[in-house]
């Protein structure tokens, strides 16, 4: 056998081993994330992160190792390293939009209003169909003062999802009620009990548009409706103090999505 000849056989075999050592860390990476996902699963965050930190340790270049381990973070509440680990996953796989989602909630949580905005509309190019990011953009557009954009964005997400009506209605309810006042405010009172009536419909307790649509009713002298909606509206904020009536879009979507992530992992392995 020539020294040539050798030498190629050699370099063979050393591309098998060294193919068959990374598929063996391949293997045992993959296994360390099925069981990070079981513990997310299970709701055991701090153990899911240490299967997780060893999948990364054997294959760093691994998108979904990131991305679950982000979720384990983000039930811990630790929207900061949950933020480190999605934007590993998103230079590892440009075109993750689950990753693009849960970061634009984690900046959103940190009241990273233009950061939000800038990784969900990300997200949403790349799933067309992604409702509950058009719901996340649509809160982070009324946040930043685009009342007319969240609303055409909270109205696309229901389509998508009829369900996040009952999670998220009310915000969308909110943002009727806010354009309904500007509309008031521009002389379009019949464009302003039109968004009143929407906010209503979507929150029957809502003490403040059946206020603002009385006084809309007041100026189209349609005294007795607007009568009972004063009334209506009384007794509502009796009952209802202010004080319980607003919870943050994003603390309530970042638990949410915390959820959704323990709903989609695999059930805890024996």
């Amino acid at each position: 056998m020539s020294t040539f000849t050798r030498r190629v056989l050699l370099r063979a075999a050393l591309l098998s081993m060294a193919a068959s050592v990374l598929g063996a860390r391949a293997d045992k990476a993959d296994r360390y994330i099925a069981r990070g996902q079981s513990m997310i699963a299970g709701r055991n965050p701090t153990g899911a992160i240490r299967e997780l930190t060893k999948a990364i340790q054997l294959r760093p270049d691994n998108a979904q190792a990131y991305y679950w381990r982000g979720w384990a973070r983000a039930l811990l509440d630790d929207s900061k390293n949950a933020i480190e680990d999605w934007t590993v996953a998103i230079r590892l796989k440009p075109d993750f939009a689950e990753a693009y989602a849960g970061r634009g909630a984690a900046r959103g949580e940190q009241r990273d209003i233009q950061g939000a905005l800038s990784d969900l509309t990300k997200a949403i190019q790349l799933r067309p169909n992604f409702g509950i990011a058009y719901a996340g953009r649509g809160a982070a557009k009324q946040d930043s003062g685009d009342v007319n954009g969240a609303i055409e964005d909270f109205e696309k997400a229901w389509r998508l999802q009829p369900a996040l009506v009952q999670q998220f209605g009310q915000f969308m309810k909110e943002a009727y009620y806010a354009r309904g006042n500007a509309r008031r405010r521009s002389d379009d009172t019949d464009g302003g009990i039109e968004d009143f009536n929407k906010a209503i419909q979507i929150d029957p307790y809502f003490a403040d548009a059946y206020g603002a649509r009385a006084s809309a009713r007041q100026a189209k002298d349609d005294l007795d409706a607007a009568d009972a909606d004063l009334a209506r509206a009384t007794a509502l904020k009796q009952r209802v103090p202010a004080k319980l009536r607003r919870v943050s879009f994003w603390t309530l979507w970042w638990s949410q999505l915390s959820d959704d992530a323990v709903a989609i992992a695999p059930p805890p392995v024996p």
